[in-house]
């Protein structure tokens, strides 16, 4: 006689307590975990001696046509606006024998300017 087989029955496992388990084990290290916080790194500023930008590259032009600056004089006529002003610190600064500045009444450059531009011409010969 032929051997009877068994059925086999199924196991069901339920996974809701485990899943559970899992997002609470998640929960957990969530909220006891402790970040670094944000370390301040140092930053060196460099002094600024004015807050007018010098654009150089009109005293670099006048320097590539004449080759020495020492005996190149400037003379700017117009307003006394931020292009004066560039032209009287650049000038200074690069060593033009003279800078002069011709603008129309009530026009002139700022006398700060200038008093800066002569202090610094003196340094480097320029006569303002």
């Amino acid at each position: 006689m032929p051997a009877k087989k068994m059925r086999r029955i199924g196991v069901k496992i339920d996974m809701t307590p485990m899943v559970d388990v899992a997002f609470l084990l998640l929960i957990f290290f969530m909220s006891t975990s402790q970040f670094d916080p944000p370390q301040k790194i140092p930053i060196t500023i460099p002094d600024s001696h004015s807050n007018l930008k010098v654009p150089e590259s009109d005293v670099m032009t006048i320097g590539e046509r004449f080759g020495d600056l020492a005996p190149v004089r400037l003379c700017y006529l117009g307003d006394g606006n931020n292009v004066c002003h560039s032209l009287l610190l650049a000038g200074a600064k690069a060593g033009l024998a003279r800078l002069d500045v011709a603008s129309p009444p009530g026009y002139e450059p700022d006398p700060a300017v200038v008093v800066r531009a002569r202090s610094i011409g003196e340094e480097t010969g320029t006569v303002i």
